[in-house]
């Protein structure tokens, strides 16, 4: 009967043993399914951070460029104002010199001086050259 005993106890101990060994693959296979359910967690949370990144710079930059449109129409009417400002001071400027830089009385003035320096000055030229012949 003492046999029959080791026989049990053995039978006993094996049958723990297999549900031990039964027990802790149960175990692994468990914590690698959670640790893998995790990491898949972690990267849905960042792929929906990226997805709202990506969607709040899309709405960002839309917005830029209808501001930038703003800004350039804005520049452009500035540009506008100066250029047509610089255009008037020109004219301006050419009106006034054409009406008082040199009036017409002191233009005559100038010629009838500069011919008669002109005369002078060819006078005595004819003078020095009939001298040396």
């Amino acid at each position: 009967m003492a046999e029959a005993d080791w026989a049990k106890v053995a039978i006993d101990a094996a049958i723990s043993l297999a549900s031990g060994l039964g027990g802790l693959a149960l175990g692994i296979w468990k914590w690698g399914r959670n640790s893998e359910k995790s990491k898949q967690a972690v990267k849905d949370d960042y792929n929906g951070k990226i997805t709202a990144l990506r969607e709040e710079t899309r709405v960002a930059m839309a917005k830029n460029t209808e501001n930038a449109d703003a800004r350039n129409s804005l520049l452009v009417e500035q540009f506008k104002e100066t250029l047509e400002g610089l255009r008037r001071q020109m004219d301006e400027s050419k009106l006034h010199t054409e009406q008082n830089f040199l009036r017409k009385e002191d233009f005559r003035e100038f010629l009838k001086e500069y011919r008669e320096d002109t005369r002078r000055a060819d006078t005595k030229l004819d003078r020095l050259l009939e001298t040396r012949q």
